[in-house]
């Protein structure tokens, strides 16, 4: 039984398929309710990992985003995207120093 002389070719095939294969790896979704710094930073690394070109990303982004965050989805290009989600959501200094006066 520990021959593996003896599988069948379909098994040996299929084995070597799934060999190497990871779990994918799902971007995190922005809603407008945490720092955008850090879901954009999280949402680059997801994309690093995965290997996905510029439409995979884009689709991703487009894809992750939820309530406040879905009015962003200007144009069909990741770089619109993204300086449409940093103008919305990204503090100023002034809103910073509030958000810190109020902690």
């Amino acid at each position: 039984m520990g021959d593996n002389a003896a599988q069948p070719e379909w098994l040996d095939a299929l084995i070597n398929g799934l060999q190497g294969r990871r779990k994918p790896i799902s971007p995190p979704s922005y809603d407008g309710s945490t720092d955008v710094r850090k879901f954009l930073k999280t949402f680059g690394e997801v994309c690093a990992t995965t290997g996905w070109d510029e439409d995979e990303r884009t689709l991703q982004l487009k894809l992750t985003l939820k309530g406040t965050a879905l009015d962003c989805l200007q144009g069909d290009n990741i770089e619109g995207m993204v300086e449409s989600l940093l103008n919305r959501f990204q503090l100023t200094r002034e809103e910073a120093r509030r958000e810190l006066r109020n902690l």
